[in-house]
């Protein structure tokens, strides 16, 4: 395995600048089109049955998450190793799933893409996320639309969560619910927070972790509590980067590009039958013991460069991602082509941003 003092030395060369640079041209620009046929699938769905705008939504959604997976998945010649409870018939199955994994880098939630793909409909994943994220432009507006709830750590609001969570029943959709149950990514120049978890599991009388923070409860118990009878089972996620001892300054959204990445992922699917869910402390004592259970899976990686059990290579076809990146492309330059394009893309990334920041100071 590369050691980390190798991977702190990881420099850009011309084609990984140039792929960075070619995958931020593509993303980032067509967030306000997007934005923009978003509001009119969304208008024209006054008309429609929820069905056909949440089928409508979920396929506009799966196209750009399918072109982000065209960059980190495909050009940046990502491996991907899966080991774990029988990765063919997992992914043969199209579940109402609670997915939560283990968190180290900002690109854990595009690996999320990466087996909500392998399993259909890419369109079909919701998350749990920090209330700070809303304050990005479009997306987290967008995210709000689509139906990912905000949580804010500090002022936990279980009723606005609950609203959120029991409208994917309602509406009858088949998600996956993503849960990052540490909080935040575990970061090791900041030692004083992950001091500060080991303390607060230490004060509980629970084991301190050495790879992880301590799990939070509140989101995922609530997330139980409310949606027993939707999920069909809990998806249990541990994420190593190959190349980067103890999970320690692993690639991050923009210097994922600097070489090629192999990431090891290990899946354990839980009936909802063994969960327990009755109340908060039995939920906490059992999460905390899947996050130990995650440290002691992630300090044999770090000895052996890999998890135990058969292990499976993992590779996406291009066809699968083709389409929906050329779709990507053809809305971007509709706009980008012609004078009234150019126009209608400004203005709508004008009024595409005031919305979003009104959306981020004025939401619950």
């Amino acid at each position: 395995m590369l050691s980390s003092s190798k991977a702190d030395a990881e420099t850009w060369d011309a084609k990984s600048l140039c792929l960075l640079m070619l995958a931020v041209a593509v993303l980032i620009p067509a967030a306000p089109p997007f934005l923009l046929l978003w509001f009119i699938i969304r208008l024209v769905s006054i008309f429609m049955p929820f069905k056909l705008y949440n089928y409508l939504d979920e396929k506009l959604y799966s196209s750009y998450q399918w072109t982000v997976l065209f960059f980190y998945e495909y050009l940046a010649q990502t491996k991907i190793i899966l080991y774990g409870d029988s990765i063919d018939d997992l992914f043969k199955k199209k579940e109402r799933v609670l997915y939560f994994s283990n968190h180290q880098s900002s690109v854990d939630w595009i690996i999320t893409d990466m087996l909500i793909a392998r399993q259909g409909g890419i369109g079909r994943s919701r998350y749990l996320l920090k209330n700070e994220l809303k304050y990005i432009p479009y997306y987290g507006y967008y995210f709000y639309q689509h139906g990912c709830i905000f949580v804010n750590r500090s002022e936990f609001k279980a009723d606005q969560a609950v609203r959120s969570l029991i409208s994917l029943e309602a509406n009858n959709t088949n998600s996956w619910v993503i849960i990052f149950p540490e909080g935040t990514r575990i970061n090791y120049d900041k030692p004083a927070v992950i001091k500060k978890s080991q303390e607060f599991a230490t004060s509980h009388g629970l084991q301190p972790l050495r790879y992880h923070l301590t799990p939070r409860v509140k989101g995922t118990y609530l997330t139980l509590n409310t949606l027993a009878n939707y999920f069909d089972a809990v998806y249990d996620i541990t994420i190593a980067y190959e190349g980067f001892t103890g999970g320690k300054n692993v690639p991050q959204l923009f210097s994922w590009f600097k070489r090629r990445r192999t990431l090891h992922i290990h899946l354990r699917r839980l009936p909802m039958d063994l969960v327990p869910r009755r109340n908060q402390e039995e939920v906490a004592s059992w999460l905390h013991g899947v996050f130990a259970e995650k440290d002691r899976m992630m300090s044999e990686f770090n000895e052996t460069g890999r998890f135990a059990g058969p292990s499976k290579v993992s590779r996406l076809p291009l066809s699968r991602l083709l389409p929906a990146t050329a779709f990507i492309l053809a809305l971007i330059g509709n706009f980008w082509l012609a004078d009234f394009g150019l126009r209608m893309y400004l203005g709508t990334m004008l009024l595409g941003g005031i919305v979003s920041i009104v959306y981020a100071m004025f939401a619950d």
